[in-house]
């Protein structure tokens, strides 16, 4: 499996550039091939910048998916922190929908964050007590 991930790297490096391909990598591999080495990628981009919002977003999804629900709490505790306007209505978009396998990914994501505490539209986390 992990050698059909670097083939497609390749593939996606070739096609549309090398820093497209990598910054697609993370959700190939947290979200169809394995939440254990996509949280090892998250973490070494929360490394460099702790304060990257979607690193944040997606390490508590596959913390999540891992049964690290505790880990997962903190980092949308942190995500909230840095962007209290959140809510899940972030992840509407209006290409969201175009494959079906983007959108079952984009659903559980939605559903995992929203288990998690991100608030629904209009309940920014700012404005609760």
């Amino acid at each position: 499996m992990w050698k059909s991930c670097r083939l497609l790297t390749i593939v996606l490096a070739a096609a549309v550039g090398g820093i497209i391909a990598l910054a697609l990598l993370p959700y190939f591999l947290a979200f169809v091939v394995a939440p254990e080495r996509a949280l090892a990628f998250l973490q070494a981009s929360y490394q460099a910048n702790s304060s990257y919002e979607n690193t944040l977003r997606l390490m508590a999804v596959a913390l999540a998916d891992l049964g690290r629900e505790e880990k997962a709490l903190e980092k949308v505790k942190e995500f909230l922190k840095l962007r209290p306007q959140a809510t899940l209505d972030d992840w509407k978009r209006p290409n969201s929908r175009s494959h079906p396998h983007v959108a079952e990914r984009r659903e559980h994501m939605r559903a995992t964050l929203k288990r998690l505490g991100v608030p629904e539209s209009g309940q920014h986390a700012s404005a609760r007590p």
